[in-house]
């Protein structure tokens, strides 16, 4: 029993420490690379994007500050952020960035698996 318990505590701080290293990258939208539209919705768009220096594909979330106010949804976009940074479950796609671009937009970036990127490319049909 012993063993088990090592090793959780090795998978946390390899957690942790991979946290961390996230939070103090200071990223911006210039950091990937817009590969497809792949949906639209009623506070701004998603975006199949791969960051530039790992090619990591990621689903970015851009999102219109201004509507979100205009539809008094704010509170709810801050559940869903915070939802998605705590979430660790095979089922839920895991937040790895959200940042500010401007004034006017708020980016959320979520790990994409393989397997739906190739679907959005169709190489799988």
């Amino acid at each position: 029993m012993g063993v088990k318990i090592k090793e959780k505590r090795l998978q946390h701080a390899q957690k942790e420490t991979e946290f961390l290293r996230l939070k103090r990258s200071r990223l911006g939208v210039e950091d990937f690379e817009a590969l497809k539209v792949i949906g639209r919705g009623a506070f701004g768009e998603v975006r199949l994007v791969q960051k530039k220096d790992t090619g990591h594909v990621y689903a970015m979330k851009v999102l219109r500050k201004a509507d979100m106010l205009e539809k008094e949804q704010v509170a709810h976009v801050r559940a869903e952020r915070d939802i998605l940074v705590e979430a660790d479950h095979q089922w839920v796609v895991k937040m790895y960035y959200s940042f500010q671009v401007n004034k006017r937009s708020i980016v959320h970036c979520r790990r994409i698996p393989m397997i739906i990127f190739l679907l959005l490319f169709g190489r799988i049909r």
